[in-house]
């Protein structure tokens, strides 16, 4: 059995079967927006579970001013297009097998936003914006896995207000009803913080993260 790959480059992506089959390299700019110039840093990708062929990547822009651009195939990247941007921010997407696709945007704090047809746009969710004051969040990466047909989402970042143990998680497991935040960080970092890259694993029955 082939399996396939997919690995984020910048905006564009790789498919590539372990048996040494063909490579397809694709770039995910629609053809009309070809001329932008924006870096598209911190890319992320999600494909729906329950309908593969569907998919969506976000990157962040330039800081302060170019809002970043939310990218979206349903013909398993084909083609692409970009129907809408989102406020300049880091931002991070996910997919539930539930079907609902997930974004986190930051500004100065983030929020979690989901829609169940992602190319009309997404709505946030009341009650998960996470405003710490001081330095604030940085870096939301979500993670999202359906058990018992509930979504439990789950939002690794690093919480800059913490200081000196900032590695935290911002988590929902009623499908975004209430929210918990905990720092997860045990020890003292010797740089005064933890890397802004908190990233999140979840077991597919939800009893480990």
């Amino acid at each position: 059995m082939i399996q396939q790959w997919i690995v984020l480059l910048g905006v564009g992506f790789v498919t590539a079967g372990i048996s040494g089959g063909p490579i397809a390299v694709i770039n995910v700019i629609p053809t009309d927006r070809s001329a932008e110039s924006i870096r598209n840093a911190e890319p992320s990708i999600a494909v729906n579970p329950a309908s593969t062929p569907n998919m969506v990547i976000t990157a962040f822009a330039n800081p302060g001013v170019d809002p970043d651009p939310v990218f979206l195939s349903s013909n398993t990247g084909n083609s692409w297009s970009n129907p809408y941007m989102i406020p300049f921010a880091d931002v991070t997407t996910e997919w539930s097998a539930g079907g609902t696709a997930y974004l986190a945007p930051l500004v100065s704090n983030f929020s979690v936003q989901r829609s169940a047809t992602p190319a009309t746009g997404f709505t946030m969710i009341p009650g998960s914006t996470y405003a710490s004051g001081g330095s604030g969040p940085d870096q939301p990466w979500l993670e999202v896995k359906n058990v018992s047909g509930v979504d439990r989402i789950y939002v690794g970042f690093n919480d800059l207000s913490k200081l000196n143990k900032t590695a935290s998680i911002r988590y929902s497991l009623d499908a975004g009803a209430t929210w918990t935040t905990i720092v997860i960080e045990k020890e003292t970092p010797g740089a005064g913080q933890d890397s802004p890259a908190i990233r999140v694993a979840a077991a597919n029955d939800g009893k480990t993260v």
